[in-house]
Parts: structure tokens; C-alpha cells; sequence
């Protein structure tokens, strides 16, 4: 299941070199996840979160088993494990 991952761009060369992990979130050990219609409200509402401007962010596109995800609410994921770089498919400015 392709899905995609807002972040810093910072954080774009840990990412690519070992993925996207748990330990690395800011609350809930869980990386978060949304399916393109949701791509626009994702990139907002992390940005205003974190207190990031838009031009700093990176959209990590990633393919994971369904089997890994559960569903928030419609359009957005949580994955409770690690996501190998190997699952990475693009890494684009947002």
C-alpha cells in the first residue's frame, strides 16, 4: 500500500539511511501515515504542529503491507514498527 510521510528536510538523510522508526516519534512510538487525498491536510497540519515552515518539509512516499497499518481515521495510518529504508520508494520537497 503506497502512503506518505510528511517530515523536515533534515530528517530526509536519517530516513534514507535507516527508514522510518518508531523511536523517533515526538509522542505515541508510532509513525504516521496518510493515503494521497489526504497528502495536502497532512503537509498543513504537521507543519503547523511542529511549527515548521512548508518549504521545509519532505514528503517520504512509502510502500507498506496493509497488514502493518491500522487506520486512525479515514485516509490516515499508524504503523506501530519500523519502516526499512528498503520501503522507501521517493523522498520529495513538499
Amino acid at each position: 500500500m503506497m502512503l506518505y510521510h510528511y517530515t523536515h528536510s533534515s530528517n530526509v538523510p536519517s530516513i534514507q539511511r535507516d527508514g522510518l522508526r518508531v523511536d523517533k516519534a515526538r509522542s505515541v512510538p508510532r509513525v504516521w501515515l496518510c493515503n494521497d487525498p489526504k497528502r495536502a491536510w497532512a503537509l498543513r497540519h504537521v507543519a503547523d504542529s511542529h511549527g515548521w515552515a512548508l518549504g521545509d518539509m519532505a514528503c517520504v512516499a512509502v510502500d507498506v503491507p496493509r497488514a502493518w497499518l491500522s487506520r486512525w481515521r479515514w485516509g490516515v495510518y499508524l504503523c506501530n514498527r519500523d519502516i526499512a529504508p528498503d520501503r522507501v520508494r521517493r523522498v520529495r520537497s513538499a
